[in-house]
Order: structure tokens, then C-alpha cells, then sequence
């Protein structure tokens, strides 16, 4: 049986051409669209903060994807900001990224992923095994979104 995810690499952004894709699908599918009102800084402190990991989504060498991966704790992860460019919404690469972070935490010991998922995504993140509930992440819950999180 062949793996579904072996066209997919998960990985931190590195190259001048990995920070820009990384930048241009969180200001297009994220804050164009479901935050219009708040501007986006590609400095924004978080990014660079120790255990907040950005990375890339890809297919087929193709960045399509992003998500931070930010350590909450030796047991548990946050999936923030996850995006996947507009063109190619609604073709299972979301389903693909969260898999593939999934499997990292498990890979890293960790046993919980927590998302704060925004109110269009919610559905999504349920079909995935994802529930609402008070997950253990000191994180803020943002305006317009709902904490879920899945044991692994």
C-alpha cells in the first residue's frame, strides 16, 4: 500500500524563497481573508521566539503550506497560523500538513497538538479528531476562535 503523504515534506523554512512563500500564504489565506482588519507583520515577535518553529508545507517541491509549531511543553505542541495557499485549498493538503505535524510531535514525544482553531476551520479540525475543550496552552485564545486539541 502506498503512503498518501509521500509527495509531502514538512519542514522549517531555511531559504530566502521559503520565508517569502511562508509570508505571502499567511497574508493571503489567513489575514486577507479571515482577518482583514488586522495588519500582518512578518516580524511579529512570536515568530522568532525559542521552541516556535515556522514551517513550509510541501508538494511536490511546491511550498503550498504553513504552520508554526510552537513547544508548550515536553508533552504537548500548538499548531499556529496554518494556511494553505488559496489555489489549492480543498485538495487534502491541509488534512496532509496536520498529519505529517502530528507524526513529528509523536516522533518528538509528544502526546497532545493544540490548534486555536478559527470558527470557518472548526468542522475541519473535528473531522481530523480534533474536540473543543480547555487544553493546556498558556497561549491566548484569539478572537473568532475555538481551542481544540486531539491526543496522539
Amino acid at each position: 500500500m502506498s503512503n498518501p503523504f509521500e509527495h509531502y515534506r514538512l519542514e522549517p523554512a531555511r531559504s530566502p524563497e521559503d520565508w517569502a512563500a511562508y509570508h505571502a500564504i499567511r497574508r493571503d489565506a489567513l489575514f486577507a481573508r479571515l482577518l482583514p482588519r488586522h495588519p500582518y507583520d512578518k516580524n511579529d515577535p512570536d515568530e522568532f521566539l525559542p521552541g516556535h518553529t515556522s514551517c513550509v508545507l510541501r508538494y511536490r517541491d511546491a511550498v503550498i503550506g504553513v504552520v508554526r509549531i510552537d513547544e508548550i511543553d515536553a508533552q504537548r505542541v500548538g499548531l499556529r497560523m496554518i494556511a494553505v495557499r488559496d489555489d489549492v485549498q480543498r485538495g487534502g493538503h491541509g488534512r496532509a500538513m496536520l498529519a505529517l505535524a502530528e507524526e513529528q510531535a509523536r516522533a518528538e514525544g509528544r502526546s497532545e497538538v493544540i490548534i486555536n482553531a478559527h470558527l470557518t476551520a472548526v468542522g475541519f479540525y473535528l473531522k481530523l479528531g480534533y474536540a473543543p475543550g480547555e487544553w493546556a496552552d498558556p497561549a491566548p485564545v484569539p478572537p473568532g476562535t475555538i481551542r481544540v486539541g486531539k491526543v496522539l
